[in-house]
């Protein structure tokens, strides 16, 4: 399947996060990183790979640098984790790209990632 039919299935808008949110999973395997774009349906976030990827599910933590935590405990599970091209050759840092969807998510999570889109990012 390539990128075009990926994003083509989506039902709803994705969003560029703006410099500063990240997303840390919160299970055996933990990752932070940088989110790139954002739904109510999910999100994709870039970080440094440590040799580990889990593909359960697990709870995301959102939060905003200076900011502190916008987001906690927000039901998730991979979709993909792949391995991003590296920018500059002389680089040894590999970087991977997961894509997440959430959840059954409460009132409160839709809420702060309404909150979190409408503030936090750009179209």
């Amino acid at each position: 399947m390539d990128r075009k039919e990926l994003i083509e299935r989506r039902q709803l808008k994705r969003f560029n996060a703006q410099d500063g949110a990240f997303a840390v999973t919160r299970n055996h395997v933990s990752k932070l990183g940088q989110i790139m774009n954002v739904s109510l349906r999910g999100l994709a976030f870039k970080y440094i790979a440590n040799g580990q990827q889990s593909n359960e599910t697990f709870e995301l933590d959102i939060f905003l640098s200076g900011h502190g935590i916008h987001s906690k405990n927000i039901p998730s599970k991979t979709v993909s984790d792949f391995e991003m091209k590296n920018e500059f050759s002389f680089s040894s840092i590999r970087m991977r790209r997961c894509c997440v969807q959430f959840g059954e998510l409460t009132r409160i999570h839709i809420s702060q990632l309404e909150d979190f889109i409408q503030n936090h990012t750009a179209a």
